[in-house]
């Protein structure tokens, strides 16, 4: 059975195009991903590592392709790394955590200036010197954090799990009649033969790569970048996938470590004429899909493959835009969103002669369960407190995370006393709990109440710091009657 020759070399074109489209729209929002995790180190007056190492694991169970996050300090160490799992993401424990200062991708980003993003060449992932197994192709994005003093604290990194983009590629690639590859910039097979994969990262396979193989072809491909060459080997299709692709917004500068890719589609062949044969059934079956039935279903799984980007596109951003304004960790308001909302609640209270309290919460004791319990203990702390708070309130009501362990409640239209019968009705919930559950530590909590009354110029800021006075002013009295809390 054959084919034209001229319609297999459009059929792969069009092939390569797919996979080309396919990669951009995977790996584009990966540079977004990067900002939203730098911000929560710009926000902040003072570092908090407990609460973004939270952050940072909802944001991997959210976005479930990065198998780490990490944040790596000035001088290589790793401060935070969430490693992923699809049961859910685990917090590594300190005294795992590794130097990575001569890894190429920290040396690499550390010295980026702001609104620049690393992306490294696609490797296997290493642990300890020695390449994970099952194999973990990666890609690496990182770059530089900022405090809000505009002073560089160390690299966000991402590793980003090839493995999808490679599934995607190959499942386009069964619309072909050959074989399908991809190379790195140094011509190793990153997918292809079996047994050739990966040459550059093992020592017994640095000379296996398909320059050595095709030494001909790899010479023009390199010329050409994208196109086809035919000799006595067979027809060879290729296009080459830059990472540094235009991105939507930019103002980010992308530095490549000589990380391009190149798809290729390879066609063993015999001409005559104008035709190429294909031998055997599955041969035969593809050039008859191809010869006559292609244009229809290439367009039929383009649309599903764009339909498909689509969908999941929604959901992430649907996911991120509650990442954005609620705290992944205790599913109540984050700082940002919650002073704005309580900002406009001040005006519209002041607009209408409407009241608002503010109850400000500090659990006590945290860093000590945490020290001494471990930080599964003192997740539960918080989870239990914040809970207990919530069972509580009404519906307009709602609760802000402005820190690790500090929290406040926001009451609409009610005056300070309504705020304080429902802490009494938090703490007898809160006793009871001490009481009837055998933690290993008491749970102890201070609190301090504010109210706007309709008094212009008071604003967020000030409820906030009234209320934190009391609730230092209790934390005090609480700590000097020596309650054994722990």
């Amino acid at each position: 059975m054959s084919l034209k020759k001229e319609q297999i070399i459009e059929n792969n074109k069009n092939i390569l195009i797919s996979q080309d489209f396919a990669f951009k729209d995977i790996l584009a929002p990966v540079i977004s991903d990067l900002k939203v995790l730098s911000s929560y180190f710009l926000s902040k007056e003072i570092f908090d590592d407990a609460e973004i190492k939270n952050q940072f694991r909802y944001f991997a169970d959210i976005k479930k392709v990065y198998d780490q996050i990490r944040f790596i300090d000035n001088n290589g160490d790793e401060k935070i790394r969430i490693n992923y799992f699809p049961e859910g993401s685990e917090i590594v424990n300190e005294n795992d955590l590794q130097n990575k200062k001569d890894r190429y991708y920290f040396s690499e980003s550390i010295n980026l200036d702001k609104n620049s993003v690393y992306v490294s060449k696609i490797d296997l992932n290493m642990e300890n010197g020695v390449i994970e197994k099952p194999l973990k192709p990666m890609i690496r994005f990182s770059e530089p954090v900022y405090n809000n003093k505009g002073e560089k604290l160390g690299v966000i990194v991402l590793n980003y799990y090839a493995e999808e983009f490679l599934k995607i590629f190959s499942n386009i690639s069964n619309l072909n009649s050959g074989e399908n590859y991809i190379l790195n910039a140094q011509s190793y097979w990153i997918l292809g033969p079996k047994d050739y994969e990966w040459g550059f990262m093992y020592e017994d396979k640095k000379e296996i790569n398909f320059k050595n193989f095709f030494p001909e072809e790899w010479e023009y491909i390199k010329e050409n970048k994208t196109g086809y060459i035919i000799t006595d080997n067979g027809l060879f299709s290729f296009k080459l996938f830059d990472f540094n692709f235009e991105m939507a917004d930019n103002k980010e500068k992308i530095v490549c470590d000589e990380n391009s890719l190149i798809f290729i589609s390879y066609v063993k062949i015999n001409t005559e004429n104008n035709y190429i044969n294909v031998s055997g059934l599955a041969g035969y079956l593809k050039i008859i899909f191809l010869k006559y039935y292609f244009n229809f279903i290439y367009t039929f799984i383009f649309s599903v493959f764009a339909a498909f980007i689509l969908a999941r596109r929604k959901i992430i951003t649907e996911k991120m835009m509650y990442f954005a304004q609620y705290d992944g960790f205790t599913d109540v308001y984050n700082r940002r969103t919650g002073m704005e909302i309580l900002k406009k609640d001040i005006i519209s209270a002041y607009k209408n002669k409407k009241d608002i309290s503010l109850n400000f919460i500090d659990i006590n004791y945290l860093k000590k369960i945490n020290d001494s319990f471990g930080h599964e203990s003192g997740d539960e702390l918080i989870l239990t407190v914040v809970n207990t708070v919530k069972s509580n309130l009404e519906k307009n009501d709602y609760i802000i995370r402005l820190g690790g362990d500090e929290f406040a409640v926001v009451f609409i239209n009610k005056r300070a006393d309504y705020a304080e019968s429902n802490w009494n009705k938090v703490i007898n919930d809160i006793e009871k709990i001490n009481t009837e559950e055998k933690r290993l530590y008491n749970i102890s909590v201070s609190h301090g109440i504010s109210e706007f009354i309709g008094k212009e110029g008071i604003t967020a800021d000030d409820l906030i710091k009234e209320a934190d006075s009391k609730m230092y002013y209790e934390k005090n009295i609480i700590k000097k009657a020596s309650r054994k809390d722990v």
